[in-house]
């Protein structure tokens, strides 16, 4: 009977199969908690989510995950996650399952994530523009809520802790119109927003990267060399005069992957640390 148990909640978390004619409740931001428990009964529900930016939460027992999101990363997962969807009605009264719109994972920091259910935020284009700086050309969004703040500028905790952070990468999630992709805790100083937590919608990048090939390098003595744009993805860049590179290698921090390209002086590596949550991008050989 206990296996049984066991086998059946782990089967509701993978598959997020959902009954029929389930109820549904609007979408919205919820962070996700996992809490491991050993069951001798049903419903069982390991995991907890918690509207973003309220008092409310809701047993979870199954889980369902758009197309492209690996589901190994957001479940069983240690700190907390942020899932934007909807929650439906199960035979079990105060239980629920959670459908996902889209799914957002912390950036590994060189300290101990925080696990608290911070204020979250969204950002977008304020609509404001000014001849001079500073202007309040953007706005934080009280996820949930629709609260907005213009602010002039954010900080952020990455560039100065993580070794080979990509902020080019970074600001072009944080400055993405549309849909979000990245989410974020911290706090308004001074119309600054200062980031504490960042958030990354998976898959990242969205859309597969173009194909691209090595560059044609014909006269003697060239290398072909590469660029790499706000989606990670590389592109040819021509040829170059080959010469001599630095041997050494780069070390990332836990949580991140050491990624290069030819594209320095001479054709040498350029290198990045990206969470490994990442897709990896392909650089032709």
């Amino acid at each position: 009977m206990k296996f049984s148990l066991l086998l059946l909640t782990t089967l509701l978390l993978v598959s997020g199969v959902f009954s029929l004619g389930e109820d549904r409740i609007g979408a919205f931001y919820y962070y996700l908690q996992y809490e491991p428990k050993q069951c001798y009964t049903i419903p069982c529900a390991q995991y907890r989510a918690t509207k973003a930016n309220s008092n409310e939460s809701f047993n979870i027992l199954g889980i369902s995950f758009i197309s492209g999101i690996n589901a190994n990363d957001f479940l069983k997962q240690s700190e907390n996650v942020v899932i934007y969807g909807t929650l439906g009605g199960t035979q079990y009264k105060d239980h629920f399952n959670l459908a996902s719109i889209a799914a957002f994972k912390p950036l590994p920091q060189t300290t101990s994530l925080s696990k608290t259910l911070a204020p979250l935020y969204s950002f977008k284009s304020s609509g404001i523009v000014c001849i001079k700086a500073p202007c309040p050309s953007m706005s934080a969004v009280l996820v949930n809520s629709g609260q907005t703040t213009n602010i002039v500028g954010e900080t952020e905790p990455y560039s100065s802790t993580v070794t080979l952070f990509d902020k080019d990468w970074f600001f072009g999630r944080f400055y993405q119109e549309g849909n979000p992709k990245l989410l974020a805790q911290g706090s308004i100083v001074n119309s600054t927003f200062a980031i504490s937590n960042a958030f990354i919608s998976l898959p990242d990048p969205a859309s597969p990267c173009p194909k691209v090939s090595k560059p044609l390098c014909n006269k003697p003595g060239t290398v072909g060399i590469f660029t790499r744009d706000q989606n990670r993805c590389v592109s040819s860049a021509g040829c170059v005069e080959g010469g001599a590179c630095i041997l050494s290698i780069p070390v990332c921090p836990s949580g991140y992957r050491l990624s290069s390209y030819p594209g320095g002086k001479f054709g040498c590596p350029v290198y990045n640390c990206d969470a490994k949550f990442l897709k990896e991008t392909v650089v032709p050989k």
